[in-house]
C-alpha cells in the first residue's frame, strides 16, 4: 500500500514506522513537504497533526484516496468532529490510549479504526495490524471521535499511577491480557510474572466465594 503521512511530528513519525513495519511504501510529509506529498498516487493519506491544524492541512490533500485521521479532538473554529470537515472521499478514524514513544519503541499498542465504510475499516485492520499494535474495527465513528475529544485535553490522566512492572509501557498495560480462542483472556499478574495469571476483575465469582461473602455479610448483620 502506498500511503502518505501528514504530520512529521511525534505521532505521525511512530505511526510512519508501524506502516513500513508492514512493508508498505511510506511517504512522511512535513510543513515544507506538505504541497509536493505525492496524494494522486496514494492508497492512503494519513494525517497526524494538532486538531487546529487539521482543516489547513486538508486543504493542501488533493487526488481521492481515503482519508486516516489519527488527530483527537474537535475543529475550533465549528466545534464540529473533524471527519465531517473530509468532503468527496472515504474517512476513517484511529483512536486509542497510544504514547508516540512507545509506538516508536515497538512497545504494545492497541487502537480501533472506526468508520461508516466498514470496508475501508476492515482493509485498514489488515494493512495495519501487526503483533505489537493491535487494530480493531467498529462503526461508531462519532462515539469514538467525541471520546478522543473528551480525552485529550488531559491525556495520558487515565494511566497515571498504574504500575508497569512488565514493562510494557502505559500504553501495554490497559490491557495485557492474552486472548485465547473461544474469548477467554488470561490476565498476567500484576508483578509482571508470566507464569501465574488471575481471573479479569468482571469474571463472575465462584460459587464458594459468593458463600463466604454471604456469610461474612450476615454476622456483620448480627454484630
Amino acid at each position: 500500500m502506498r500511503v502518505v503521512v501528514v504530520g512529521s511530528g511525534a505521532w505521525g513519525t511512530a505511526f510512519a514506522g508501524v506502516l513500513r513495519a508492514r512493508e508498505h511504501d511510506v511517504f512522511v510529509a512535513g510543513r515544507a513537504t506538505v504541497d509536493a506529498a505525492p496524494y494522486d498516487e496514494a492508497d492512503l493519506v494519513v494525517i497526524a497533526v494538532p486538531s487546529r491544524a487539521f482543516r489547513e492541512v486538508l486543504a493542501h490533500v488533493s487526488g481521492t484516496a481515503p482519508i486516516l485521521s489519527l488527530v483527537k479532538g474537535l475543529d475550533p473554529e465549528s466545534g464540529e468532529r473533524l471527519s465531517t470537515l473530509v468532503r468527496d472521499r472515504p474517512v476513517a478514524v484511529l483512536s486509542g490510549p497510544n504514547m508516540a514513544e512507545e509506538v516508536a519503541e515497538g512497545l504494545p499498542s492497541i487502537a480501533v479504526i472506526a468508520s461508516e465504510d466498514q470496508a475501508l475499516a476492515a482493509t485498514l485492520q489488515e494493512a495495519i495490524t501487526s503483533p505489537v499494535f493491535r487494530v480493531y474495527i467498529q462503526p461508531d465513528l462519532i462515539g469514538v471521535e467525541l471520546c478522543a475529544a473528551a480525552k485529550n485535553p488531559r491525556p495520558g490522566r487515565q494511566r497515571e499511577g498504574r504500575p508497569d512492572h512488565a514493562r510494557l509501557g502505559r500504553d501495554g498495560a490497559p490491557r495485557r491480557g492474552v486472548r485465547r480462542r473461544g474469548g477467554d483472556v488470561l490476565w498476567p499478574r500484576w508483578d509482571g510474572r508470566s507464569d501465574c495469571h488471575v481471573l479479569p476483575p468482571d469474571r463472575p465469582q465462584s460459587a464458594g466465594r459468593r458463600d463466604d461473602r454471604a456469610r461474612r455479610d450476615t454476622r456483620r448483620g448480627q454484630g
